[in-house]
């Protein structure tokens, strides 16, 4: 065993291991007043009777009073009539090296006022970078609460690694942003930490290769500086790593970290500045709305809070693995479909001779990534292919700068893979394993803009792992969307509306995010409509659904909706048959020659296509006036004979593409 999981199981043991002292016998650790008689029992018997056995009950059954409930040094608060200064003193990051950046003062807002224009929930990264973006262009009268303390969340929590790398081109854009932003701000003196290492994303198959191949070009397409390395040029630039089964990387120069609690208190520095009160220690229990005239719907009037109430005429839900809970304190309730899942990560102390030059390496074969930091010290992490998501029944109000249970069992083969990676690393002395939480979608992309239920009910969460990354971009395009009324980037990618109410659903919560922290470092094959989950499936069917899968239909999914892709009728009643829907290829796929028949069936005959799943809109008007409506909407002309099919494009107010559709005429006015 290395001498890195050698100290990490010897710690671990230790922790409450029982001594002598004189005739007395005494158990050393943590306190252990949570503990109850029987698991001391146990320990006591094991140690007495079978001491081999003593450390793993330890580790298996005990390790949740291990340093649980770790909380920061408290803010210190000098009271005045209308602000008080806070001092942040050294937060005492769990992943951020301590002693680093100096200590921020705040004036902060300590009396609720009776009414703003803008009311911000959530004192995290987003939260921050929206009021401060808000008050960068002229927007007055915001007012942000915190339910705790500035940065206590998951802000608190993070590693401040950003990575251009994103599944979408609209959260590359942010990215893209947030370095610019940041990078700016550094220079202006705000000591946030940018530190531009760069980073290398390994490849040990051939379709990680590829698929990295096709995620330069489309990174490098959007002004990303990257380029594929070969074995030889990888090792040239991480001479540590062992070289053994690697085939190429992808390096991305421009990668960086901050330490996200100080890049957070600067982001609401500069918003105190330009007048944004600030209010810690008040949480909001329910967003007040008002109706509006017929065919509207309800519109945000303010909200009820633990200080009381407070009228508003905008509010942005940004209150991370809360939100969905929020988003359920208002009627009608806002759908915010976040589950917050574990995620962990392992602090070693500095290691001496560690290159200073070495950038942050992903390895998503061996689902690992290592992280230098400041002192020489370094983060090892990663997603593991099954998750575990957690606070199912609401996150309790005291999860601030905590960290949940130790959970060694998950974390020892990301360790083990690390460490034969790197060799270097087994050497190394372990500080603390960090086991933290974060808000996570059904998609595994960013919530954010206006809700559907409510008009002015605004949300920026599920930040997937990535908010630090990310709050540069939402800041930026949330604060524009207010103020203007639109975006100069599409965001429909990641907008709410994307989602229906059955996404909210607990139960499919947990089953479909066990999932996703791990689809990070999955391969990215096409998909060709075809579902990337397993779980989660059979939410929607059409009345044909038994029918059809009897005939042997591979099923896609869309938006919970099951929808056959194609028929594999020679696979019916086969013992050894595959599901080949589920079988990703970069290269002629299985399913092939089976499409090629059914597009021929198509061509040459007639087909009838089940469109269950398709949402139907029938227009209608006493006179020409829906023609018209619709030639103004539509790309491609609309005033065709009375059963024409025409597929178009519909465009918005400043001709830009919205979606596409078929329209059928069936009637003169219809």
């Amino acid at each position: 065993m290395s001498g890195l999981l050698t100290q990490v199981v010897r710690r671990q043991a230790l922790m409450m291991m029982p001594r002598r002292n004189g005739s007395a016998l005494l158990i050393t650790g943590p306190p252990m007043n949570k503990v109850t008689n029987k698991e001391k029992l146990i320990a006591l018997s094991l140690f007495l009777s079978v001491p081999m056995l003593y450390p793993i009950y330890i580790m298996s059954n005990l390790q949740k009073y291990n340093g649980s409930n770790r909380t920061s040094t408290k803010a210190k608060k000098a009271k005045s009539d209308k602000k008080q200064s806070v001092s942040y003193d050294q937060h005492e990051s769990p992943t951020v090296p301590h002693n680093i950046h100096p200590v921020l003062t705040l004036k902060l807002t300590e009396k609720l006022p009776a009414s703003c224009n803008v009311l911000i929930a959530g004192g995290g990264i987003f939260g921050q970078s929206i009021a401060y973006h808000l008050s960068e262009i002229g927007v007055q009268d915001i007012v942000l609460l915190e339910k705790a303390k500035l940065a206590s969340g998951s802000t608190w929590q993070s590693s401040g690694q950003v990575s251009h790398l994103r599944n979408t081109v609209v959260e590359t854009h942010f990215i893209k942003y947030s370095r610019q932003l940041y990078e700016r701000l550094y220079k202006e003196g705000y000591d946030i930490g940018f530190n531009e290492k760069g980073s290398l994303w390994v490849a040990q198959t051939s379709d990680r290769l590829h698929t990295l191949k096709r995620q330069y070009s489309v990174t490098k397409a959007l002004g990303v500086n990257c380029e594929i390395l070969n074995r030889e040029k990888l090792q040239a630039k991480v001479p540590i790593i062992d070289p053994h089964e690697i085939w190429g990387g992808l390096w991305i120069p421009n990668d960086f970290m901050v330490d996200p609690v100080s890049l957070a208190l600067t982001f609401a520095q500069l918003a105190i500045a330009k007048g944004v009160k600030i209010i810690e220690d008040c949480s909001v229990e329910e967003i007040l709305t008002v109706k509006q005239s017929s065919g509207k719907s309800d519109r945000v009037s303010g909200a009820l809070t633990s200080k009381g109430n407070i009228k508003c005429d905008i509010f942005i839900n940004c209150t991370g693995i809360w939100s969905r809970e929020l988003g359920f304190q208002t009627s009608p309730s806002v759908r915010i479909p976040t589950q917050a899942c574990e995620y962990i990560c392992l602090k070693t102390k500095p290691i001496q001779n560690f290159p200073n030059d070495t950038p942050t390496v992903h390895n998503p074969e061996e689902r690992f990534y290592i992280q230098p930091l400041a002192d020489h010290s370094i983060l090892i992490g990663g997603f593991l292919r099954q998750s575990k998501p957690i606070f199912s029944n609401g996150v309790p109000d005291t999860f601030h700068f905590s960290l949940l249970p130790d959970n060694w069992d998950g974390f020892h083969w990301i360790l083990s893979n690390a460490i034969k990676r790197f060799p270097i690393v087994a050497d190394s002395e372990y500080e603390t394993l960090i086991t933290g939480a974060d808000s996570f979608t059904p998609d595994g992309r960013l919530i954010m803009n206006e809700s559907a239920e409510i008009d002015n009910y605004f949300v920026a969460s599920g930040a997937n792992g990535h908010g630090i990354a990310l709050a540069g971009g939402v800041g930026k395009f949330i604060a524009e969307l207010i103020h203007n009324g639109n975006t100069n980037l599409s965001t429909w990618p990641v907008d709410i509306r994307r989602f229906m109410r059955l996404h909210t659903n607990k139960r499919f919560l947990e089953d479909r995010l066990r999932e996703i922290p791990g689809k990070q470092y999955s391969l990215k094959y096409p998909t060709y409509g075809m579902s990337l989950y397993r779980t989660g499936r059979k939410l929607r069917v059409s009345a044909l659904h038994p029918k059809l899968q009897a005939a042997g239909a591979a099923y896609g999914e869309v938006l919970g909706y099951e929808r056959p892709l194609f028929f594999t009728a020679d696979e019916l009643g086969r013992k050894d048959s595959v599901d080949l829907s589920k079988q990703g290829t970069f290269g002629k796929p299985r399913w092939f020659n089976t499409v090629i028949k059914e597009y021929n069936a198509c061509r040459r005959g007639v087909a009838i296509i089940d469109m269950t799943s398709f949402t139907k809109y029938e227009l209608k008007s006493a006179n020409r006036s829906v023609i018209d409506f619709l030639q103004m909407l539509c790309a491609n002309n609309i005033d065709k004979p009375i059963g024409s099919v025409v597929h178009t494009g519909m465009l918005n107010e400043l001709g830009g593409y919205e979606n596409d559709c078929s329209v059928i005429r069936l009637g003169e006015y219809q």
